[in-house]
């Protein structure tokens, strides 16, 4: 049946929301897009006159109007062309010029109204009622420029109060109806969320303007906290910050109670007089502190000592003072005639007791002011001597211990040798055996035997006088002399592991120096013990790290175990990489990162990320499966691992295959295209690739060694070889379906009202299919880019948006530039060869 040029446009008017279109697309008057004007050579017109129109076997063939010659001829069919063609006397009869849109006004006057299904009233062109092209609008109200407004409206929308930059309801402006003054979620300015960490956010108008709401008068406040979280510091832009268990009015005990972001503010239970003021003791005030209610500002007890006070603040002067190390220590000196005694408390003062004084030198053989010398100091005494016996006059002098006569021959000891030794003119007369050290206790006894010592005779017995430089009598025994060789340092002894004052004990009553041990940490307790030549030695705890020649904590750490072994205040220093990122060397999915450890044995540091795995199969989701280094390799080019993307491809005939699936990006998810270029992937259950050009399409397809379909092969699969079919399904090809595949008139979520249009994944709908193959989506879901020719690229297949005839497989009226993209076009891949890539 012959079908007419503004019927046919209407019809194809319907297929205007498939996207762009080939030059002029509805044109009914062209040929090869350019319009056929009276007389052109391409009409072949003789009389300047419109042509008459011939049926259009293919949607894609423009129509053409043939001329018919001038002249009038009886009987024949009248033409509105101002002539009387039929030759009955009248002229255009048969044709209205007030209500034809072919002759609109006039004949020839045709109605083409861009993008609109057009009507003729009262002679002048008009838009149909709901006449506009899908996703087209008329809104200036001008019939010339037909429905000049391109929009795709937000199904369901009654109006634009989604901020989505999008004209949701078509009316020419976008985001009109948005509360940016109080909407939570556009606050001043679309996806300026107002939403403070742990609160609830309000908007809020920052002027007293009535105009529209901006970014720069309106701010985003906390209209309430969280359960737990409270706004310490007042600013919005952290939230409720402070999180925080109140449990009411602050007490001590390190916690903020009142969750003001204070603990223990305001010195809770405290403020108390505490301490005693007996002694040398004082009270002090109660305070707060580190959680704790503990007396500060007071003086405690001490150790008592003997100085007249009561230190240890029992009410009681020096009453027990054990603890003052003065208080029977040794005092005196042992040198000479002098002993030592013992220091005592005697009326607040150290007094020393039971020791033997120094008193004046006289001549005994004995150190009788303690000096160190005997007999020194001595005066003269005048002449001496005799001339009886051996003796021969000379001076006095204390010789020995005792005054002897000096200068001349002078009495000696008598001696059993004939001599009047002694001038006492007896010769050998009685020897004194009491006191003479040559004789003591009998002739030829001498006590000179004595080791470093001098020695006298007393009681007829050797009596030690005085030892040696350097030697002391320490066992009172006067046979082996002064036995104790010792180096005298001083009276106070020091932590050295010597007896720096000779008393023949070592290092007794030494303290060590104050904050001598370190006490932080565990550290904390430690005290410190006089250990000899190694000095004062702490008690740290084994768990300490100490250096074995000092015994005090290292100075660098060289345990790592989250301890802080040498109490300095930081915890593992020596181990300056902890925390920092590491991988375990493995490559693409083998591959894991971690961070620096402390090693098992405490000696050095690990990196904690878990072994590299095993490789796998490689797959086609951007991730390097088999670890070889390449990412969704193909089979010419697989890499060290032997494995590679097995691609989804079905055989059409002919060594040609076709992807079982619309193409995807290679980490496209079922709700996610994804974001890598790389290559074109076929998987099932993913959302397909689009919004890209044909030259990307092509060279996606060609990264995996693939072309994109010619229309002809694509055609032919759609239809599965069958011209009966219209749509690609696998069963009742021949009529549409609206739920079979995903067309405008297919809801994808039945939970919401109306009709919801948009992308499924891959192969969602099972039998979206042609009935001899399992390719998917060939009707509808996305438009697929066919092959280029000359410089343009055919769009097939339909959308999620399209109608449905929009979405059948012989419908090919969309032709686009290699510079077209859309949400909804998308494309596939096919191949040529005996083994697909």
């Amino acid at each position: 049946m012959s079908r007419t040029p503004w019927i046919y446009a209407a019809i194809v008017a319907m297929g205007a929301s498939l996207g762009a279109c080939r030059s002029e697309p509805y044109c009914l008057n062209c040929v090869d897009g350019q319009p056929v004007g009276d007389g052109g050579s391409e009409g072949g017109a003789t009389d300047g006159g419109d042509v008459t129109p011939t049926d259009a076997t293919d949607a894609r063939v423009d129509v053409v109007d043939v001329a018919t010659p001038d002249g009038c001829t009886p009987g024949a069919e009248e033409l509105c062309n101002g002539a009387d063609d039929n030759c009955d006397g009248r002229i255009d009869e048969g044709f209205d010029t007030q209500s034809d849109p072919r002759n609109c006004g006039g004949c020839g006057r045709a109605c083409n109204l861009p993008r609109a299904i057009p009507v003729c009233q009262m002679g002048m062109c008009r838009i149909a009622m709901n006449g506009c092209d899908t996703n087209f609008y008329d809104l200036d109200g001008d019939p010339a420029n037909g429905c000049e407004y391109a929009c795709t409206p937000v199904p369901g929308a009654t109006n634009d109060n989604t901020c989505d930059r999008r004209d949701d309801d078509c009316d020419g402006q976008v985001d009109e109806d948005v509360d940016l003054c109080t909407d939570n979620r556009n606050c001043g300015m679309c996806g300026r969320n107002c939403a403070p960490p742990n609160a609830n956010g309000r908007c809020v108008r920052t002027d007293m303007g009535m105009g529209a709401c901006m970014a720069a008068n309106t701010t985003c406040q906390i209209g309430s906290c969280a359960t737990g979280f409270f706004d310490i510091d007042g600013r919005p832009e952290n939230g409720c910050e402070y999180e925080c268990t109140a449990t009411g009015a602050e007490v001590c005990d390190g916690r903020d109670n009142d969750c003001d972001g204070m603990v223990d503010e305001g010195n809770p239970g405290a403020g108390m007089a505490c301490g005693s003021s007996v002694g040398t003791c004082r009270q002090g005030m109660t305070a707060c502190v580190m959680g704790r209610i503990q007396c500060m500002g007071d003086v405690r007890p001490t150790t008592e000592l003997c100085d007249g006070l009561d230190n240890n603040c029992n009410g009681m002067t020096d009453d027990d003072v054990s603890g003052d190390m003065r208080v029977g220590a040794v005092c005196g000196t042992g040198v000479g005639d002098c002993r030592p005694g013992r220091n005592a408390c005697m009326g607040g003062m150290i007094v020393c007791t039971g020791a033997t004084m120094p008193r004046a030198e006289t001549c005994d053989g004995r150190d009788n002011d303690c000096n160190g010398m005997i007999d020194d100091a001595i005066a003269s005494m005048g002449a001496c001597g005799s001339s009886t016996g051996a003796c021969r006059p000379g001076a006095l002098q204390c010789v020995g211990g005792s005054v002897r006569c000096v200068g001349g021959t002078t009495s000696t000891a008598e001696r059993c040798n004939g001599v009047d030794d002694d001038c006492n003119g007896v010769v050998d007369n009685g020897f004194d055996l009491q006191n003479d050290p040559t004789n003591c206790g009998r002739c030829g006894n001498s006590c000179a035997a004595a080791a470093n010592a001098i020695v006298a005779c007393r009681t007829g017995a050797c009596s030690l006088i005085a030892c040696a430089p350097g030697f002391y009598n320490i066992d009172g025994n006067a046979a082996n002399g002064c036995e104790y060789a010792c180096s005298f340092q001083g009276s106070t002894e020091v932590c050295n592991g010597r007896d720096d004052n000779c008393n023949g004990t070592v290092d007794e009553g030494v303290t060590p120096p104050p904050g001598f041990c370190r006490s932080t940490g565990l550290c904390a307790g430690a005290t410190a013990s006089c250990m000899g030549s190694r000095g004062f030695v702490c008690s740290y705890p084994a768990t300490v790290e100490t250096d074995p020649m000092t015994g005090q904590p290292v100075a660098v750490e060289t345990r790592c175990n989250g301890i802080d072994d040498n109490c300095n205040g930081a915890v593992d220093e020596s181990f300056s990489n902890l925390g920092v990122s590491c991988s375990n060397g493995g490559t693409g999915a083998c591959g894991a990162t971690g961070r620096i450890v402390c090693s098992a044995d405490q000696r050095s540091t690990t990196c904690n990320a878990p072994p590299p795995g095993m490789a796998a199969t490689e797959v086609c989701d951007g991730i390097d499966n088999d670890c070889d280094g390449l990412i969704d390799e193909s089979r010419a080019t697989p890499g060290t691992n032997a494995s590679f993307v097995a691609t989804d491809w079905v055989n059409i005939g002919g060594n040609r295959w076709m992807m079982t699936y619309e193409a995807s990006r290679p980490n496209a998810t079922a709700s996610s295209q994804g974001t890598a270029n790389a290559r074109a992937c076929s998987r099932p259950g993913v959302i397909p690739w689009t919004n890209l050009t044909g030259p990307q399409a092509e060279a996606a397809c060609s990264a995996i060694g693939a072309t994109l379909c010619s229309e002809t092969e694509w055609q032919s699969t759609c239809n599965a070889g069958n011209t009966a079919c219209n749509w690609s399904y696998l069963s009742g090809c021949a009529n549409y379906s609206s739920t079979t595949c995903n067309g405008v008139d297919n809801d994808i979520n039945a939970g919401m009202p109306g009709v919801q249009n948009g992308l499924l994944p891959t192969g969602a709908l099972a039998s979206c299919r042609p009935s001899n193959r399992g390719i998917f989506d060939l009707s509808g879901n996305a438009k697929e880019f066919t092959a280029p020719t000359a410089g343009s690229y055919a769009l097939r297949g339909g959308s999620y948006n399209n109608l449905a005839f929009g979405t059948s497989c012989p419908f090919q009226f969309t032709e686009v530039d290699n510079a077209f993209r859309f949400v909804n076009v998308g494309f596939r891949c096919c191949f040529t060869g005996a083994t697909p890539p």
